[in-house]
């Protein structure tokens, strides 16, 4: 997958480095007065592109794997029912309502809160 996004972008970046375009004429020229002729000067600018396609290929990889962690996170905040849901309707069983009678109200909300966040 990398290598074919790699590839894409190889050939998105390619396509502006033509013999007519001013910057390129520029980068050549100055590439010739490091000393390098037109076939080196190519060499380095393909292995360049190369480099920047590599990124940006990885930089969309990890977009993808982002979008799909925070499709995850996103899925399990609407399923959790707590969060939606009144925690008298969830009631299991019938300790859990005589938590509520004993403790008080907050104090079995508290604990009933935190084992339905622990599963």
């Amino acid at each position: 997958m990398w290598y074919n996004r790699e590839a894409v972008h190889h050939t998105q970046l390619t396509e502006a480095i033509t013999p007519y375009n001013p910057i390129s004429q520029q980068f050549f020229q100055t590439m010739a007065s490091f000393g390098l002729n037109e076939q080196q000067t190519a060499s380095y600018l393909a292995r360049q592109i190369t480099a920047q396609g590599f990124i940006i290929g990885a930089n969309e990889i990890f977009l993808v794997i982002c979008d799909n962690f925070l499709s995850i996170i996103c899925y399990r905040l609407v399923r959790q029912t707590t969060f939606w849901k009144s925690p008298l309707k969830n009631l299991k069983n019938n300790r859990t309502l005589m938590m509520f009678k004993k403790c008080g109200c907050f104090l079995a909300f508290a604990k009933m809160s935190l084992r339905n966040l622990a599963v």
